[in-house]
């Protein structure tokens, strides 16, 4: 059997479903070349702007890196620059002339502010020359270690003042460490154990766990420092100010307190603290003793006693 032959369609004719082109483009392709350069167009145009944004980035990166070399030449050009002031103003303070000497403190004072890391060298430094150039004899004992008695009525003529005040370079190593920022302390102690400070001016002076063991402080003036914590055992203190000062917590064991005034004095928490030390001292109603003292009648007595030495009014019979 003889099957029919199937007819072409005619040329130009649509079969049913298919689409025209336009030009010369492929089937298909709804854009033709048009449609191929603005893909590319496209293309270079998102590379082009990774190029900026890449170009950018590291623009950025090196500006970062330049600028922290920067900061580490400036830091270590600092640090070498704070390294000679220090040993230039070190050996300052080994000269003979005092005025060399009172320059080599303040410059390493100033060193200090500058440089608050180098505060516990710089401290441990003064608390050293101190010590060197206001040395206690150790031949002579600075507080009887007996308690006094307790009875025993205080006149300051009695006192005999055999020190004088610190020398100027002494004073301004002084005035360093009392006028110092704690904060920065890190792990120094001041330790001006076994020096003569008689009537050295230390008012407000930052002391706190400061160790002044054995020390000679006739006369020195404390008023309103911070003396919390320090270690003050068999020391001198005779007739010197702690008016208004932080001395909670102070260690006094053997320290001679004779007709020194503890005007509204923080004496809380004092340790070693004996009645008749108390009782040669001056302290008045504003003192703020240890709970075993601050009840004790002959120490409440004294204390009236020293308010009422400018006079007080009489007291009514009861």
């Amino acid at each position: 059997m003889t099957l029919p032959r199937r007819r072409r369609a005619p040329l130009g004719s649509r079969r049913p479903g298919s689409r025209g082109t336009t030009g010369s483009g492929r089937p298909g392709d709804p854009a033709g070349p048009r449609g191929q350069e603005g893909n590319l167009l496209g293309r270079v145009e998102r590379i082009g702007q990774l190029v900026v944004s890449l170009s950018t980035l590291a623009a950025t990166l090196l500006a970062v890196v330049s600028i922290q070399q920067v900061g580490d030449e400036q830091r270590i050009n600092k640090e070498a620059h704070i390294t000679d002031r220090y040993t230039a103003a070190g050996a300052q303070l080994g000269s003979t002339s005092v005025d060399v000497r009172l320059a080599g403190i303040y410059a390493l004072q100033r060193i200090m502010q500058d440089s608050p890391r180098d505060q516990p060298t710089i401290i441990n430094l003064m608390c050293a020359y101190v010590r060197n150039h206001a040395a206690l004899p150790r031949k002579q004992a600075p507080a009887s270690e007996h308690e006094p008695d307790p009875f025993a009525t205080v006149h300051n003529d009695e006192v005999q003042l055999i020190s004088e005040a610190p020398k100027a370079d002494v004073a301004a190593a002084l005035d360093v460490i009392a006028k110092r920022d704690p904060r920065y302390d890190g792990g120094s102690e001041v330790d001006l154990s076994h020096t003569d400070l008689s009537f050295a001016r230390l008012e407000h002076a930052r002391l706190a766990g400061a160790s002044l063991d054995g020390a000679r402080l006739i006369g020195a003036d404390f008023r309103g420092s911070d003396l919390s914590g320090a270690e003050i055992n068999y020391a001198d203190t005779r007739l010197a100010s702690f008016e208004e000062a932080d001395m909670r917590r102070v260690q006094v064991a053997g320290t001679d307190l004779k007709g020194a005034s503890l005007a509204a004095t923080d004496l809380r928490g004092a340790i070693d603290l004996q009645r008749g030390v108390v009782l040669n001292a001056m302290p008045n109603i504003l003192t703020k003793l240890p709970r075993r003292l601050a009840v004790d009648p002959r120490v409440i007595k004294r204390q009236r006693e020293i308010d009422c030495r400018g006079g007080c009014p009489p007291q009514r019979a009861h």
